[in-house]
């Protein structure tokens, strides 16, 4: 937001789409949240308020008043009880019939589904009882303090992939109702999901035959104020979950690109080599202005030279000397079909901000494949890649997606006033601050039978990573009962009053659900002003269930809360223990495999 309103004046949206002119010498943009998630009036609305910024939401009468839509169902219920199965089949695409190449549904219905009158009639859902979406009182709330109110469809749809009669239900019939709502006509329509394959000539006369006379796309493009006096012009919007203001700054210049004569620096003449840690005050330079999160030298030299599995590997571009392209391996022991294995994690992927998209990145990791052969070091590579850093990885490199994880969150209030139940037997759950010599014995102890591909752990590993690490404080409880070590979990104090559980590990499967319950109520009574556990949602059964059991619940949209999806993410190369690498399935994941 910072970002933002040092870039523009923020404007209602009016203002954009007037004819009259803005005055000249300022950049101006306008604020718009589509599908009216409680998260708007909740947070989003306090702090736009104290800013005095305007801003439009665009609704749908089915989140209104059933608090569901078929999307967020979909990201609720998963494939739980066949759900997506269910919607597959209402959208006439049928099962999955390959398990082996599962798509994210969502996306096969987006692209293939119909949604017909069968559909509409058939998708919804019991009511969790988690408010997900605004009801009326709030919109009339937003609605008086001055928020512009549109149109965004009935129930979501695929307005392309509707027929005649659904199509005029979906617009017309979510226009009266929110007339009626706010005692207002609309004449604002935000088109769903909103890319150029969303809508078509016929949508845009429909959507203008219901008395709307300003459409949007999520299509990011330049345009001029004549083009809005033209009946069909479609106004493209910029989507914006959780970008850094880097990744922002970019998505706000991307339509512009090609209207800019841009003269790029040259990337002859690079030099790549190993990277020598001892001296890591380069390194720490470009990672802060990469991803403007401020290290320690100390953080590298903990990282790559003090890791228990082994010394990590990083690979250089240079230009004239200078620093600009890093790419890091460092070493992990997996589990791997009952047998500990020695592969790379990637990590600390930066390419310098003027020569992106030139081809560093490729070249460095094409370099260090070859060092790897060369030296016979492990090939198996895993990584959690950011946004940009996987588009190298997975769509040129051809590395394959394994997980994409969503986030499970549990509320306080929500913890407080549901039946959680405690446990009847009795545990001790007490704060360390390292790892000491009974967890000698809990890891050889540990129940290890599991075939799934799993960080390996030992006292040596869980001290390194969670007790001594340079930049962040981990909060770690272990759980004991009459003398004995049966478990532990460490988590990440956050800002905004959050918990992230990095791992929950206990000797023996059948103790997560026995003890989950008093962990979350510990967590709760013992961190001052913690209102909200998160982690990734459980790749392991018993964890997964524990987490069930509790109440966690995902945020299903792409927007808002708790949304972000970090992918995790294999190379094809060479595979290390056979084709198991191959098979999500096969994975049993937690935070601390990542390299935070």
């Amino acid at each position: 937001m910072n970002l933002i309103t040092e870039l523009f004046e923020l404007v209602p949206l009016n203002r954009i789409v007037s004819e009259e002119e803005l005055p000249k010498g300022k950049n101006y943009a306008s604020i718009t949240f589509d599908d009216g998630f409680y998260s708007v009036f909740e947070i989003a609305r306090p702090l736009l308020k104290e800013r005095k910024i305007p801003y439009s939401v665009f609704l749908n009468r089915a989140a209104i008043e059933s608090n569901q839509m078929w999307v967020t169902n979909l990201q609720i219920q998963n494939n739980e009880d066949g759900y997506s199965d269910r919607l597959r089949v209402l959208a006439g695409i049928g099962k999955v019939k390959d398990l082996n190449n599962l798509n994210d549904p969502l996306l096969d219905l987006i692209g293939e589904g119909k949604f017909s009158d069968r559909f509409a009639e058939n998708y919804k859902i019991p009511s969790s009882g988690e408010k997900i979406y605004m009801d009326e009182n709030e919109i009339k709330i937003l609605q008086s303090e001055g928020v512009l109110v549109g149109n965004h469809s009935k129930d979501h749809f695929v307005l392309s992939s509707c027929k005649d009669n659904m199509l005029r239900e979906q617009i017309t019939e979510n226009a009266l109702f929110l007339e009626e709502l706010i005692k207002v006509k609309t004449t604002h329509f935000a088109i769903p999901f909103g890319k150029r394959e969303h809508y078509n000539q016929q949508v845009i006369q429909e959507i203008q035959r219901a008395g709307h006379k300003f459409i949007y796309s999520t299509n990011p493009a330049r345009f001029k104020r004549e083009d809005i006096i033209k009946g069909e012009f479609v106004i493209p919007r910029i989507g914006v979950t959780e970008e850094n203001s880097r990744e922002l700054l970019f998505s706000l210049n991307r339509a512009f690109f090609k209207k800019l004569e841009l003269s790029p620096p040259s990337v002859s003449d690079l030099v790549y080599e190993l990277y020598n840690f001892e001296s890591a005050e380069e390194l720490n330079v470009m990672y802060n202005a990469c991803f403007e999160v401020p290290v320690s030298s100390r953080y590298f030299k903990w990282k790559y030279l003090e890791n228990p599995a082994g010394i990590g590997l990083g690979f250089v571009a240079k230009k004239d000397n200078e620093m600009i392209g890093f790419y890091g391996l460092i070493p992990e022991w997996y589990n791997a079909g009952g047998k500990r294995t020695q592969i790379y994690q990637a990590v600390d992927i930066m390419t310098s901000p003027k020569y992106r998209r030139m081809g560093v990145f490729a070249n460095l990791v094409d370099y260090s494949k070859k060092y790897l052969q060369k030296s016979n070091l492990p090939q198996q590579i895993i990584s959690f890649p950011g946004v940009a850093s996987r588009k190298g990885l997975v769509e040129k490199h051809h590395w394959k997606t394994m997980i994409k994880f969503k986030y499970a969150f549990l509320n306080k209030i929500l913890f407080q006033f549901s039946s959680a139940p405690s446990s009847n037997s009795v545990c001790q759950i007490t704060e360390i601050t390292g790892f000491g010599e009974e967890f000698e014995n809990y890891f050889k102890e540990r129940d290890n039978s599991n075939l799934h591909i799993t960080k390996y752990l030992d006292r040596s590993i869980v001290n390194w990573r969670l007790a001594e690490h340079p930049e962040i404080k981990y909060y770690t409880i272990k759980i004991s009962k009459d003398g004995e070590l049966l478990g532990f979990v460490s988590c990440r104090l956050e800002e905004k009053q959050k918990v992230f559980i990095v791992i929950i590990d206990f000797k023996t499967s059948d103790l997560y659900g026995l003890y989950f319950p008093e962990i979350c109520r510990f967590l709760f009574n013992n961190l001052e002003n913690v209102s909200v556990i998160y982690s990734y949602r459980p790749t392991n059964k018993y964890i997964r269930a524990a987490f069930k059991q509790m109440g966690f619940i995902i945020n299903p949209m792409s927007s808002g809360p708790f949304s972000y999806r970090s992918e995790f993410v294999t190379s094809q190369d060479q595979i290390t223990s056979g084709s198991e690498w191959l098979n999500p399935d096969n994975f049993d994941i937690q935070p601390i495999s990542r390299d935070y």
